[in-house]
């Protein structure tokens, strides 16, 4: 029998080809592959991201342009520029700050008002349609620029942008930002505001092209902008229900499942003695379910009423702090927020209705624009009250850390739950619920959502292809994947770090001489009875023909 085993990471392939006869076994053929990890080798950006931002660079350049081509021909259509040629705004010795705080006072000329309206859609303030920009998660430089827009906006009283920018002496120097510093960025509700004062007052002056239909003409191609595109139809279909598509992290279904599952794995130890949860403590665990968004080892311990003598199986004593699920974030992050944001009596009345409190995470999870979530909201037929509630929580960010989805639908999860709460593991309560967990699954290169991980993928087949063609098709592969494959620097920095930390607590084992590598992440020792190469690793087997 013919093997191909393949060991694979992000930036490299090893493989060989064994012939197997009975109990004896030669190697055909071996070596390795590098190639370039789909990131940036200084700050290990992904690559995408870089293309993406680049991108989005020139999106915003190209529409830009097209926004003002259009306004040139408004503004000549309406008798205020001559033509519309490219430079018709360019005006020497008309000063733009100067020209939109006097057509407050005076009669601007055509020119004039073309003049104080192309600078303010030229440079038209900032609004975001995502609901994550107020939130926890928001970037360091949005969350600096969306400070100083709050700033600016408490500084305005019933001023104008403009007559603020000239009166003030914080403005004196410039007034426009640099260097990372935003304390010129403005709201575009204020420049809103400004050109609906300064239509109505030269319409008061009597300036006869500052028409109704002409204003609103004017806003529109001003200050319109696109809705953020729903995220939805990148959902992929869940493995158990392939009607349904996998549910939100942050749904209450999935959450839940996520914690029994856990829960239904714990292990608890006294001295030689260890045991599992009850069904009767898994209750008690999941009545508490939402009322924090972390559930730490340290909160069953309290729930629970152990023995200070009772143990964690593999958790020491100070990092009983760590949640229970997450190794990132928090198991009931999505079920606490939601439920402070309608308030205890209307999160009950949720609970009644599973599938309209899952829906309502999934739209929040896979939805950015407000007003299609708003929408969304509405077809799932909670009650108004409650949805204005959710409404007011996504303005102020409460929502942001809604983002993901799980590996099964809500209606599986809904399933599993009632089988895990009895304290059946997941392998268990799939067989009750008819559920083939250990199906294998066909999925296309292109469903691969992870750049990272898709590279890794493309290039293995690729040396998958060449061995095929120069030493045939094997009986069967075996795939080894490296952990760092599919998770992103972040990640790979954690695990580093916990597998260092872990080496250190193992050269103290009283092992004689232990062992030095060199890895991908710098030098490695390991001692005798660590065996770290299997921890680090999973493995598959694959069957050809």
């Amino acid at each position: 029998m013919r093997v191909l085993g393949l060991d694979g990471g992000i930036a490299s392939i090893g493989w060989a080809v064994l012939e197997i006869e009975g109990d004896a076994a030669g190697i055909v053929a071996a070596g390795s592959r590098t190639f370039d990890a789909p990131e940036t080798a200084k700050e290990r950006t992904p690559s995408n991201a870089v293309r993406r931002l680049h991108r989005g660079q020139r999106r915003v350049i190209r529409r830009r342009r097209q926004r003002m081509t259009a306004l040139r021909a408004l503004f000549a259509e309406h008798g205020l520029l001559p033509a519309a040629q490219r430079d018709a705004l360019k005006q020497p010795g008309l000063d733009p700050w100067l020209l939109r705080v006097e057509g407050l006072d005076r009669l601007l000329t055509g020119v004039e008002l073309a003049v104080a309206l192309g600078h303010i859609a030229l440079h038209r303030g900032f609004r975001s349609n995502s609901k994550r920009e107020r939130g926890a998660n928001a970037a360091n430089d949005t969350s600096k620029m969306l400070t100083a827009m709050d700033a600016t906006s408490a500084r305005l009283g019933q001023c104008t942008v403009a007559q603020l920018f000239a009166s003030d002496p914080a403005f004196a120097d410039r007034k426009r930002n640099r260097n990372g510093d935003y304390s010129r960025s403005v709201q575009r509700k204020d420049l809103e505001r400004e050109v609906r004062a300064l239509f109505s007052a030269q319409r008061r002056l009597g300036n006869t092209a500052t028409s109704p239909d002409f204003e609103a003409a004017f806003a529109d191609k001003a200050f319109s902008q696109r809705p953020l595109q729903d995220s939805e139809k990148m959902v992929e279909r869940c493995p158990f229900e392939p009607d349904n598509k996998r549910t939100a992290k942050r749904s209450y279904a999935f959450e839940m499942f996520r914690l029994l599952s856990r829960l239904a794995n714990l292990t608890l130890t006294a001295g030689a003695a260890e045991w599992r949860l009850s069904p009767e403590q898994i209750g008690q665990v999941a009545a508490d379910f939402g009322t924090q968004k972390q559930i730490s080892y340290r909160r069953i311990r309290k729930l629970l009423d152990l023995d200070p003598r009772t143990r964690f199986a593999s958790v020491s004593p100070e990092d009983e702090i760590r949640d229970v699920v997450a190794r990132s974030g928090n198991a009931a992050e999505g079920t606490a927020t939601l439920r402070d944001a309608v308030g205890d009596t209307a999160w009950r009345t949720l609970l009644h209705a599973p599938e309209t409190l899952d829906r309502i995470a999934e739209i929040l999870t896979f939805r950015d624009d407000p007003g299609s979530i708003r929408a969304g909201l509405d077809e799932t037929g909670a009650e108004p009250l409650i949805v204005e509630a959710i409404m007011a929580a996504m303005e102020r960010g409460a929502f942001a850390r809604f983002t993901g989805a799980g590996h099964v639908s809500a209606k599986a999860a809904r399933a599993l739950i009632p089988h895990l709460a009895r304290g059946l593991k997941y392998d268990e309560a799939c067989t009750e619920v008819g559920y083939d967990h250990a199906a294998p699954r066909e999925i296309q290169l292109e469903d691969v959502r992870n750049p990272v991980a898709r590279k890794a993928l493309g290039e293995m087949l690729k040396q998958v292809r060449a061995v095929v063609q120069e030493f045939g098709l094997p009986e069967r592969i075996h795939v080894e994947l490296a952990r760092d494959v599919g998770k992103s620097a972040e990640e790979r920095d954690e695990i580093t770090s916990g597998i260092e930390k872990r080496n250190k607590e193992k050269t103290g084992c009283g092992a004689s001489s232990p062992s030095c590598f060199t890895t991908s992440r710098g030098p490695v020792t390991i001692c005798c009875a660590s065996n770290y190469g299997r921890s680090r690793t999973a493995a598959a087997s694959i069957r050809t023909r």
